[in-house]
């Protein structure tokens, strides 16, 4: 779960596989389907600089990113089989990296974004 630039609450809804945004004025609710199906959406993390929402999806194998202007996803697979990526957070010295750590797994890592 993570706040935008708006205020806007974000929520990964794990057993549906949905992003749900919260509007902090209306408290309407918002769903969004990542294109992978059973994705196991969980960590939510709002990118300020960029204005873009980052999800993991946990049950994929993947992180995808969403961008709430124009409602387009990107997703990006990581290396590693059952890598159960859980937690992401946007590294402070490049926001185009984005470190990952698995729940029941050893794994972690980054992905590198060069496209924005």
């Amino acid at each position: 779960m993570g706040a935008d630039w708006n205020g806007d609450l974000w929520i990964g809804f794990h057993e549906t596989g949905k992003l749900v945004k919260v509007d902090h004025k209306t408290n309407k609710m918002t769903f969004y389907d990542p294109p992978t199906k059973d994705n196991g959406a969980y960590h939510v993390v709002a990118d300020n600089k960029n204005k873009v929402i980052w999800v993991t999806l946990q049950t994929a194998d993947m992180i995808a990113r969403f961008d709430p202007k124009t409602e387009t996803w990107t997703e990006f697979a990581l290396p590693i089989v059952e890598s159960d990526a859980r937690r992401i957070e946007i590294d402070p010295s490049n926001p185009n990296r984005i470190w990952w750590s698995g729940d029941t797994s050893s794994h972690w890592g980054y992905i590198e974004v060069l496209d924005q």
